[in-house]
């Protein structure tokens, strides 16, 4: 796929975060394709890492008391938003 900033605003990237795109670019050399992977990759990992929690989560309710439960429960939450936290934002407003 050929990687152009029309068909990234029409995938619904904002002219903000094209900017941002050719900023780090500029700075870190690379190509806006190569930039695009790379994001694309990092999002991928989250994937995994929530869909991991999500089976941690899982086992946890079919093996232990609803209070254990509980506080897993909590606790791969807050791991969760940790985790978002430090990828690059995503927009979840067009």
């Amino acid at each position: 796929m050929r990687v152009n900033e029309e068909t990234l605003r029409k995938a619904g990237f904002t002219d903000s975060d094209l900017n941002k795109i050719r900023n780090n670019v500029d700075s870190y050399g690379g190509t806006l394709a190569e930039a695009i992977l790379g994001l694309a990759n990092r999002f991928r990992v989250v994937l995994w890492i929530y869909f991991a929690l999500f089976a941690v989560f899982l086992w946890t309710l079919f093996t232990h008391d609803r209070l254990y439960c509980l506080s897993v429960g909590i606790g791969l939450f807050i791991t969760m938003l940790i985790v978002a936290f430090i990828q690059p934002p995503i927009s979840l407003i067009p």
